[in-house]
């Protein structure tokens, strides 16, 4: 998406999202817009974006995403 960044504090009751560049990540879920977005969204698999970081992390933060979007 034109190179942005977007950066998620996943947080105990709270997800913020901000644009940032140059921030520290612990963890990134990339690929093309679309791909990305379908992934969000439960409608990719994980083959569909690329995965780098801690593992845990995307984990956990997919978890939030299944619970948040139900």
């Amino acid at each position: 998406s034109e190179g942005c960044t977007w950066v998620c504090d996943v947080r105990e009751k709270e997800v913020l999202v901000s644009v940032v560049d140059g921030a520290e990540r612990t963890a990134t879920v990339s690929g093309p817009p679309e791909q990305v977005l379908l992934w969000l969204w439960g409608r990719a698999g994980d083959e569909a974006v690329t995965f780098d970081g801690d593992p845990e992390v995307i984990s956990e933060f997919r978890a939030r995403l299944v619970e948040c979007t139900r």
